[in-house]
Order: C-alpha cells, then structure tokens, then sequence
C-alpha cells in the first residue's frame, strides 16, 4: 500500500497464538536501567518512539455485554454436548466451555476483544521490534486499505469481528 508517495506496510497481532503467555502493563528496559535503578516502560515500548520509522499503533478493546457472550458460549456447550456421542472432540470442548464459564462466574472475569496492528514504513524495523516483545509479526498482506479504513475515529466498526481477538481480565 502507497500513502503520500511511501510504502506503507501493515502488521496485525489479532490471534491469541501469537501472544506470550502472560504480559504485563509494563517491563524493565535494561539499556536505560542501571544496576541502582530501574526504568520501566511499557510493554508494547518498542513500538513507540523506539521505533525508528514513520508508524502509526492503532489499539481496539471492545468490552463484551457478559450475558451476550456468556449465552453463546452456554448454546455452544449445549450443541457440543448433544454431538460428544459421535465425537469425543465434542465432548472435550464441551467440557472446556463449561469450566470456562464457571471460572468466569467464580472470578468476576470481564471478557473483551482485542485487536492492534502497526502501520509503518519500514517492515524490517517493525518486524524486529514486534519479535523483541516475545510476539510473532503478522503482515496483512490482503487487508490493509481495510485496516486504515477501520483506524480512522468514527470507522471502528469497519473492522471485522474476525479480526478480534477474545481475552479474559480478571478484577485487580
């Protein structure tokens, strides 16, 4: 994609698979700690004035009615459930879902979707960063005038339902 005579590239991170395990709000730096002090930054730093790049980080967290998501999920069980005779797959996520839905239940958890992506105009240093957080880039190679179009205020929802990802957040 070409904006104002540069090439613009697109990289996503809207799939669970290409997360850690566990993130945290921010993380010590140790080219700016020394062994008396610690600087800590964001965790997503890399992509911010670090970046060596004309880019642009566009963040989407969409929080999700409970009672909405919490009845699709408890139809799914049920319809999984209904088909674990033919399947023991069936049953296993069955079984998941309902445990899930405990947990939520006992824990308080708030779910919400996610989705960030980074448009820059340079692969190779967005590339490298988004790798330094621990995270696997992804560059939208077919989507990105759609990505654009969904980053500009007031076109959140031109951003497929697709393109989220589900996290759970527990009560601090």
């Amino acid at each position: 994609m070409v904006k104002g005579g540069k090439r613009v590239v697109c990289h996503l991170l809207s799939d669970l698979d290409q997360l850690p395990g566990e993130v945290s709000s921010c993380r010590r730096v140790p080219e700016l700690s020394t062994e008396h002090s610690t600087v800590a930054l964001s965790y997503l730093h890399e992509l911010g004035d670090r970046l060596p790049c004309e880019h642009v980080v566009n963040w989407f967290c969409v929080k999700e009615p409970m009672q909405d998501l919490h009845g699709k999920l408890d139809s799914k069980r049920r319809q999984m459930q209904s088909m674990s005779l033919r399947n023991a797959q069936n049953r296993k996520y069955a079984e998941e879902i309902n445990e899930y839905l405990e947990k939520a239940s006992v824990e308080q958890m708030t779910t919400v979707r996610c989705h960030l992506n980074v448009f820059s105009t340079d692969e190779h240093a967005t590339t490298s960063a988004i790798s330094r957080l621990g995270l696997v880039p992804v560059r939208d190679m077919s989507n990105a005038p759609a990505q654009m179009w969904a980053s500009i205020p007031g076109n959140e929802s031109g951003l497929a339902y697709t393109e989220y990802m589900t996290l759970e957040l527990r009560p601090a």
